[in-house]
This record gives structure tokens, C-alpha cells and sequence, in this order.
């Protein structure tokens, strides 16, 4: 007679792709939303002391003089910006965090396979593993992710890296370019790409948005490179256009990353 089996465990992996895409885009949509609006405010014009709204109030911590409506807007857009961006990395290092696990749930799967069973340490070392990687900065989970992120042309690893970088200098030197940060030729560059609405037609032209076509032109996107360089001493910052491109930049990188991560699971 037949020794009865020990029950086992059923272990069952659900991964949606759309939804991944789509938790990203809303991300990185409500940050350009957001600093949209807030660079819009930024042109009103500052005609008075600046006091919280409802508290008729002006009250000052540390005895400095008020702002100009020139000093004002720039400390503003300065913050927006640099909010913007820690706003939209945290988003992208988020959207890394599942894309690790999914990775990590690929390798058990094809653990199981070669096997045909999978130990309950397994699993812990998986649960273990993944709590890690959230505790990486973008960058060392961009390292960890390498596989897939070598996926991606070299320039749009470099751009990521690069705006990582800018956010680590707003973040921890309060804008300001350090020494350490330069390259070989003594500069700090951020570059993206960025997504351009351009006349197809004798002449290649960028255009805005309800601006009339020529006769003979057709209409098409392009995704045009760019970048902008800082010295030592200098404060990071960019303009509006240009954080949509960096937005741009890493929405796509992500969603490439995403579209190889669905590609190897098809596979499994």
C-alpha cells in the first residue's frame, strides 16, 4: 500500500502588463499635470508680501527680508521643479519595484520548472530579496535590472542615469552642481528626448500646437534629443518643455522596460 503524499502548496503568479503600463503613466501624467500648473501660476504677477491663503497673516521664521516678485518667481519655479522631479523618479523607482518582483517570480518559475518543485525557502529568499531592492536608489535598482535595461538604446539609459543624477543634486547639494559631479570636460549634462510635433514637407519644421500647415506638408511626431549642460556652482534647473521631455523620457524608458519584462514571460 502506497505511503499517503504529503499535501503541497499551489503557488499562483497573476501579472498585468496594461496595468503596470498604465500605473506608470498616471504617474508621470499627474507630475506634468501638476508643475503645469504651477509654472502657469508662476507668471502672475507678485505685487505684495506673500501670506498663507485664509490666515491674514505674515509671519517669518527667520527674520529675512521679503522676496522680490523677481526672487519670488525664481524660488518658485526652482521648487517646482525640483519637486517634479523627486515626484516623478519616486514614480519610476516604484514602477522598478514591480518590475523586480516580476522578474524575481520568473525565476522561480523557471527554478520550478528545471525542478519541479520549489522549497519553502524558495519563497522567502524571494520575499527577502525584493524587500532589498526596495531600499536601492534608482539607480542601483536601474543596475540590478541590467538585463532588460541593456534593452534600451544607449542614449536613453544614459538620459535616465543623467536625470537621476540631477535629482540626487537637488536632493543632496540643494541644486547646486558639485566638483563631483562633472564629467571630463568639467560639466554636469542632463539629457532627454523629447517628443517634437513637426510639418513633413520640403523642410522638416517643429510646430506648436493649432499652428497652420503650409501647403504640400504633412504632419508627423519625432522624438528629437536634447540636453542642457551646468558648470560647477551652477543651480539645476529646466524649462518647462524641457521637464516635459525629461517626463517623456522616463515613461518611455519604463514602458520599454516593461514591454522586455512581458516578452520573457510569454516565454516561460
Amino acid at each position: 500500500m502506497d505511503e499517503p503524499r504529503e499535501p503541497t502548496a499551489q503557488l499562483s503568479v497573476h501579472v498585468d502588463f496594461d496595468k503596470l503600463r498604465a500605473k506608470l503613466g498616471n504617474a508621470v501624467d499627474r507630475c506634468v499635470r501638476l508643475v503645469s500648473i504651477g509654472f502657469r501660476c508662476s507668471q502672475q504677477p507678485t505685487d505684495e508680501e506673500v501670506r498663507m491663503p485664509g490666515s491674514g497673516l505674515l509671519v517669518s521664521f527667520s527674520g529675512a527680508p521679503a522676496w522680490s516678485a523677481g526672487e519670488a518667481r525664481d524660488h518658485y519655479t526652482a521648487w517646482l521643479f525640483a519637486t517634479g522631479l523627486r515626484d516623478v523618479l519616486e514614480a519610476f523607482g516604484t514602477f522598478l519595484d514591480e518590475c523586480y518582483d516580476i522578474a524575481s517570480c520568473t525565476r522561480l518559475m523557471r527554478k520550478h520548472k528545471e525542478h519541479g518543485l520549489l522549497l519553502g525557502q524558495d519563497l522567502l529568499d524571494h520575499q527577502a530579496d525584493t524587500l532589498r531592492y526596495r531600499r536601492l536608489g534608482v539607480e542601483k535598482k536601474i543596475q540590478k535590472l541590467k538585463k532588460w535595461f541593456s534593452m534600451l538604446p544607449a542614449d536613453v539609459q544614459a538620459s535616465v542615469l543623467s536625470i537621476n543624477r540631477a535629482r540626487n543634486i537637488i536632493a543632496h547639494y540643494e541644486g547646486i552642481v558639485p566638483e563631483t559631479y562633472l564629467d571630463g570636460h568639467g560639466l554636469f549634462r542632463i539629457t532627454w528626448r523629447r517628443l517634437a510635433m513637426v510639418a513633413m514637407g520640403a523642410q522638416q519644421r517643429e510646430i506648436q500646437l493649432r499652428e497652420r500647415l503650409n501647403a504640400g506638408e504633412g504632419l508627423g511626431l519625432l522624438a528629437v534629443s536634447e540636453s542642457r549642460e551646468f558648470h560647477q556652482g551652477d543651480r539645476v534647473h529646466l524649462e518647462p518643455i524641457e521637464f516635459s521631455g525629461v517626463c517623456w523620457t522616463v515613461f518611455a524608458a519604463g514602458d520599454a522596460v516593461r514591454e522586455a519584462l512581458e516578452k520573457e514571460w510569454s516565454q516561460i
